[in-house]
This record gives structure tokens, sequence and C-alpha cells, in this order.
């Protein structure tokens, strides 16, 4: 059979996606599917190498948007995205294939702790806007378990929207969070472990094998 891995990176700046490799267009579209949310106009790189991944991320971390704050020199303004999608194509049946979202949440921080200036207030209500969208598809999917009809609002945001595979469906999700130990820094601490309470609560599919063809196969195990 054949491999193919590939990979493309994209950021989610002000509620726009735009490419950061090869791409200068900002507010990509995003387009619905059936198995997520696409963005058919960025192009994917071949990553049949560790070192290609790690060019993908460097690629992301080196020009995606960035902004000083007065705790944090190197504050990200964007939510990064690198996707890396696998296919196997076996010598008799049908193909598989699956994907793998690395997600760099931009950074919340409290305004009177960061001194935002004027000009980022804006980018931190988009910031803070597509993070309540996140935790409120979280809680919608633990709701889910109870009542099936409960609807899931991926589309409020770019961030859910474009992840709706990753979120819910056939899929796992890990989230880690980065916390200070610094009291001063408390207040930021414990709002971070919050955020993340939903993440634990939130149920997901059984990760599962899937035909590119549409054809089902058998489970990942």
């Amino acid at each position: 059979g054949v491999v193919m891995l590939t990979g493309r990176v994209l950021e989610i700046h002000d509620s726009s996606v735009r490419g950061l490799r090869g791409h200068t267009a900002r507010n990509l579209e995003v387009v619905g599917g059936p198995d997520g949310a696409d963005v058919p106009l960025l192009t994917s790189r071949g990553a049949q190498r560790q070192e290609d991944v790690l060019d993908l991320v460097a690629a992301g971390m080196q020009t995606r948007q960035k902004r000083p704050t007065d705790i944090n020199a190197d504050s990200s303004r964007s939510h990064l995205v690198i996707t890396l999608t696998c296919r196997v194509t076996p010598r008799i049946g049908s193909a598989t294939q699956s994907k793998l979202h690395l997600v760099d949440l931009a950074g919340s921080e409290s305004h009177k702790l960061a001194n935002t200036a004027k000009d980022g207030l804006h980018e931190a209500k988009n910031i803070n806007r597509s993070l309540s969208a996140l935790a409120d598809v979280l809680l919608a999917l633990d709701r889910k378990k109870a009542n099936p009809a409960q609807h899931v609002p991926y589309r409020n945001s770019r961030l859910t929207h474009m992840l709706k595979d990753a979120i819910g469906g056939n899929s796992k999700m890990l989230l880690l969070l980065c916390v200070s130990p610094t009291p001063r820094f408390l207040s930021e601490t414990l709002h971070s472990l919050r955020s993340g309470t939903p993440t634990r609560q939130g149920q997901t599919g059984a990760a599962t094998k899937k035909s590119v063809e549409g054809e089902p196969a058998t489970d990942a195990g």
C-alpha cells in the first residue's frame, strides 16, 4: 500500500483565516462538508519526513500575529492551526484517511495585567469571543449525552467551525493548559483552569477509520 502524509498551517486572527506558508491572502473561506469544515484555497504540502512537519511548525510560529504585552513579550494574537492528513491506499480495498490538528490557542490575558494597548483591545475581544464559542461547543457536547437533540453551535466562530471534525464526532481531543505558579498571576491561572473544565467533562465519539470514498471501514481500535 501507499501512505501519503501532507500538512498545512494557518492562523485565525480577528475572525479571519490566513495561510502561513505560501499564502498572503487574508479571510480565506471556510466551507462546511460532511466530515467537517475545510479551507479549499489553502494548499497542503508533503510532510513525509519529521523535518517537514517541524518546518510547518516553525513557519507558523514565526509568521503568526503577535503583540508584546507587560506580561508576555511574545504574546500570540491569533489561533495557530497545523493540520496533518494521513491517507493510506492499500493494494486491495478502499483508501482511508485521518487527520491530526495541532492547535495553539491565542493568549487570553487580563487587560489590566497585560496593559493592552488600544489597538490590541479589538484583538482581545475577538480572542475572548472565539474562546467562549469553544467553551459553548464543549458544553453543548456534554449536554448532548443526555439530550441527543441538543444543538451544537459549531458555526458561532471560525475556530469551532474549522475544528468540528476534531471536537465532535469520531475524534479524540487533548487540551494542555499553560499556567503560571507566580502568585501575581493567580487569577489568570484559575481562569485558565476553569476554561479547561468543559473539555474534561465533554465527550467525543470513538476514533474510527473512514474510507475516503465514503464506504464504512473497520474501527481503529
